[in-house]
């Protein structure tokens, strides 16, 4: 891997683990910029781990993933009852 050329890449790669820029690239820009979506630094202070981030609550959330019918659901603290 050459990180000059594939840092920008990476760094908003989707995973299992990390499906928040799979949602994001999914909405309307309009829907993105209400919830205030943005990258975010999940890392420690010896790490980088970028991710997404969003204001908006889980169930605010999981109305517009339902909306667009973007298949995710959005557990808040933990649970798991969808």
């Amino acid at each position: 891997m050459d990180f000059e050329r594939d840092a920008p890449f990476a760094e908003r790669m989707v995973t299992g683990n990390a499906p928040g820029f799979m949602i994001w690239d999914a909405l309307p820009d309009h829907q993105a910029e209400r919830l205030d979506f943005r990258n975010a630094g999940l890392g420690g202070p010896a790490s980088s781990v970028p991710g997404a981030r969003t204001i908006a609550s889980a169930e605010e959330l999981n109305k517009v993933l339902d909306l667009y019918a973007l298949g995710f659901v959005v557990a808040e603290d933990g649970r798991q009852d969808r």
